[in-house]
């Protein structure tokens, strides 16, 4: 019973990702509120490496309580913690599940095929039959290509496991790629370089040159094609060459997007200096961003931008969270990247770099965003992690 309904959760989760609006979510919460209540039914047996998941788990959550308190009137900070909070009960079931024997590497490749082609078929759907300038699906543009991206590891790490579905896989890395590309998003298709480029330099003594070689060549000609059959794709890149030179001629005004996400990054640091230990209230930090317009610090989009947000999730911390938002991005990004890097080095599990690959893809993707306060994002990163983090304690826990 609690096989199944792990496996059937777990695969309605993925595969639902992008063709449903939060419908993933839905089957994070149901597995969520079923793994409480066997939680308070058969008790809590804590070691000491449940310790690093409950911290990553809380640490956003526990970091936006000073705030809330200091700010009195939302708890609007807590929304996006409480997220990866919940997914605490979801690990030690999934823990208990493994130790006793269930295999989830089969579901979590079929579910992640099914979702990288669903993808594929909503972006083309929306690309070329509606003739949308950016592939959003149920989401914003950006946000849908996170996901796509985070679809596209997923699947290039699965492909390592011991399964009958490594061709699909492969293919699944192309569908979730392109899906990527018809978004347009920028910091999720630039992402997918620097993983792959991780993975070499992770693997480079395993690695094969004919398997380097077609990699990069099937790389280079999907980037080649999209940008010779789309002009959508074509204005995108002669923008960002356009925001490049802008802002190398310290023209940042001209740069419509890189250069506000600059400004606001700077109005952020600012708000961190204003209370280094706690941070910054919301409109505190929208006072403070019409102050530096003012003193012609930055421009009038950005004192208009609401709650100052930084477009950035390092920003935005360290703004609205002072030195603990600092502390809750370590344990947040950094530190599951480094446990799953360290066991994947350590016993070469395909499921640990999956893991690190996935997380390192969040660790860029929140360089230009703030994707972990989105709720679809915000809840799969948690729920990935979990599973992750589960594989590893249960294995821990047979030796």
């Amino acid at each position: 019973m609690n096989n199944k309904i792990t496996k059937t959760s777990i695969f309605l989760t993925i595969s639902l990702l992008l063709i449903t609006p939060g419908f993933s979510v839905v089957a994070v919460g149901l597995l969520t509120l079923y793994s409480s209540v066997k939680l308070i039914k058969n008790g809590l047996n804590l070691n000491k490496f449940d310790i690093i998941p409950l911290i990553t788990l809380s640490a956003y959550f526990l970091s936006n309580l000073p705030i809330t308190i200091i700010d009195g009137d939302t708890l609007r900070y807590l929304d996006a913690g409480i997220r990866a909070l919940l997914c605490i009960p979801m690990y030690f079931f999934i823990k208990n599940e493994i130790s006793k024997g269930a295999n989830l590497d089969n579901t979590l490749c079929t579910s992640t095929i099914l979702a990288s082609f669903g993808a594929l078929a909503f972006a083309f759907y929306q690309f070329f039959i509606l003739n949308m300038p950016r592939v959003d699906g149920f989401l914003f543009s950006i946000n849908f290509g996170y996901l796509a991206a985070a679809l596209a590891i997923l699947s290039f790490g699965l492909s390592f496991t011991q399964t009958r579905f490594k061709y699909y896989l492969y293919l699944s890395v192309v569908a979730a790629t392109v899906a990527t590309i018809l978004t347009l998003t920028r910091g999720a298709i630039l992402t997918l370089l620097f993983v792959f480029i991780l993975f070499f330099i992770v693997n480079v003594r395993k690695i094969k040159f004919k398997q380097t070689l077609v990699f990069t060549l099937i790389s280079f000609l999907l980037v080649s094609v999209s940008y010779q059959f789309s002009p959508r794709i074509q204005e995108r890149v002669d923008f960002t060459i356009f925001e490049i030179s802008s802002i190398a001629s310290n023209n940042i005004h001209a740069a419509a997007s890189s250069g506000g996400r600059l400004q606001l990054w700077y109005a952020a640091v600012e708000a961190f200096k204003h209370n280094p230990i706690w941070g910054t209230t919301y409109s505190e930090r929208e006072s403070l961003n019409i102050e530096l317009f003012k003193e012609g610090k930055v421009d009038e989009w950005t004192s208009t931008v609401p709650r100052g947000h930084a477009h950035s999730q390092y920003f935005e911390a360290i703004a609205s969270n002072g030195t603990l938002g600092i502390l809750a991005i370590f344990a947040m990004l950094i530190l599951p990247f480094g446990v799953f890097l360290n066991d994947y080095r350590k016993i070469g599990s395909p499921i640990s770099q999956t893991g690190y690959l996935f997380a390192f893809g969040f660790i860029i993707f929140c360089l230009t965003e703030a994707p972990l306060q989105a709720n679809l994002i915000g809840t799969f990163y948690g729920f990935m992690v979990a599973i992750f983090y589960a594989y590893i304690a249960a294995k821990r826990a047979k030796n």
